[in-house]
């Protein structure tokens, strides 16, 4: 989640385009310093676990936070 793009810059924009749903709203959280925090204590605590039904409360806590869902 480091490589940040200037949205002004022409090329990017095109590129911007080029893009489906998901991959736009992915583009989209990781530019939210509230997202890019979360996400990463997530990991942090996901590290820490082991307990696969913990680790899955946390995932969809967050996932449902930021409103993100994944098909089957």
């Amino acid at each position: 989640m480091t490589d940040q793009h200037d949205w002004h810059d022409a090329r990017f924009r095109e590129t911007l385009r080029t893009l489906d749903r998901p991959a736009l709203a992915q583009e989209t959280l990781r530019r939210i310093p509230a997202y890019v925090a979360g996400y990463r204590a997530l990991c942090r605590q996901l590290e820490a676990l082991t307990d696969l039904h913990r680790r899955y409360d946390l995932i969809v806590g967050f996932a449902i936070q930021w409103g993100l869902s994944f098909p089957c």
